[in-house]
């Protein structure tokens, strides 16, 4: 028997260490590649050398995107664009999970219903009457374009509505007996215990925000706005030098992960939150 667990425990520590491998491995490469040049690059990507520091590693390919490309500026366009976007999609999701999951209206069903309807419409499905919608309000080409359009998400409210409806209405009727409004005890109470779905949202939205190509090519007429998935995209199309391509990949995958790294602890809460409720 002992023998028995002994390889059973083997097996699924190989199998384990496999999937690490294939998923740590498209990473490494990217960022050891990132510090070679092109014609490095190319020898080092036909054998093992591809996943480890090998030849003349140098900045010179982050040189060459923050200098002569100026990538810098569709860095801070993706940075303001998603941190801002997170900020009030945060606040207007909870606002609205708060009230459809612990107020009392006429009509509240309804408009959960209708909520709930457009979970399953796609979002590819309405990018075309949102930019008519954005073009109207004469947002084209305008930072406003890349913000305002993901303000509200029937997924983000559905989470933060499981959230608030979960939470004992008792704590909301003893402030309401401390003479507290429903704003104090939104902002004061349920949002700073609202830390777990917060940072599940955050961390959704940042993904989807950072590295979406769709929506800012639709309203993106200049470098004025332009954002780093885009800037990959003509780089990846109009150069044939690795290096800089590699380099601009990890720009974009970093803040990715140091996001995930930042708020694993609480994603990683809110998802075995969901799982117990379930």
């Amino acid at each position: 028997m002992r023998t028995k667990k002994i390889r059973e425990n083997a097996l699924l520590y190989l199998i384990l260490t496999l999937v690490a491998v294939l998923f740590i491995a498209p990473p490494v490469c990217l960022l050891v590649s990132s510090f070679k040049t092109s014609s490095q690059i190319s020898v080092d990507m036909s054998n093992l050398f591809a996943f480890l520091p090998h030849g003349k590693m140098s900045l010179d390919n982050y040189k060459y995107l923050f200098g002569k490309l100026s990538v810098g500026r569709f860095f801070i366009n993706s940075l303001i664009s998603s941190t801002v976007s997170i900020l009030l999609a945060v606040l207007f999701n909870a606002m609205m999970g708060y009230a459809l999951g612990m107020l009392k209206f006429k009509g509240k069903g309804i408009l959960l219903s209708l909520i709930l309807s457009l979970l399953i419409v796609p979002s590819e499905a309405v990018i075309v009457n949102k930019m008519i919608v954005v073009n109207a309000m004469g947002l084209i080409d305008r930072m406003l374009s890349l913000i305002l359009p993901f303000m509200a998400t029937p997924f983000y409210i559905f989470l933060f509505y499981q959230h608030f409806k979960d939470m004992p209405y008792d704590l909301m009727e003893a402030a309401i007996m401390d003479g507290c409004s429903y704003p104090q005890i939104f902002f004061k109470i349920m949002f700073p215990l609202s830390k777990p779905v917060i940072a599940t949202v955050s961390i959704l939205l940042f993904v989807k925000r950072w590295g979406d190509v769709a929506w800012p090519a639709m309203v993106t007429r200049s470098n004025a706005i332009k954002v780093l998935p885009l800037a990959l995209q003509s780089f990846y199309g109009d150069m044939n030098d690795w290096g800089p391509i590699f380099a601009m990949g990890t720009v974009m995958t970093v803040p990715v992960m140091i996001i995930f790294v930042a708020f694993q602890k609480q994603f990683i809460q809110s998802i075995a939150m969901s799982g117990i409720k379930g």
